[in-house]
């Protein structure tokens, strides 16, 4: 199997949960969770997550007090790539967590408004 093979199958593992936080519902969040980590997995993540017990433990500890706080939560990926590192292969990305009705106001906002009146995004 290429290296390239091994990458897009680890961006295709990723997809469902991509897909379920891009409007952030979430059922289809905790599902795809249940899907891309095995149950006994740990997730390690920063402060003031650490280590959490597979994806029961990252919905529950992350994902749901984030959703709590913003329920209009939604995700866009700016970055998703893929490459090798001594550990083996590894998938990252760069994304953004947005709360519709926050960006909406924003948008709206004088000082996010382009010269040319547009909104900027």
């Amino acid at each position: 199997m290429s290296t390239h093979d091994v990458h897009a199958r680890n961006k295709a593992a990723l997809a469902p949960l991509r897909a379920a936080q891009y409007n952030y519902e979430a059922e289809a969040v905790r599902a795809a969770l249940g899907q891309v980590f095995r149950p006994d997995a740990v997730v390690h993540l920063a402060t003031p997550f650490e280590d959490l017990d597979g994806p029961q433990g990252l919905y529950q500890q992350a994902y749901l007090p984030l959703q709590q706080a913003l329920p209009d939560l939604e995700r866009r990926d700016t970055i998703v790539m893929a490459g090798r590192q001594p550990a083996g292969a590894r998938l990252g990305g760069l994304l953004r967590l947005l709360y519709r009705h926050l960006c909406a106001a924003l948008a709206g906002h004088p000082a996010h408004r382009a010269p040319g009146g547009d909104a900027l995004s």
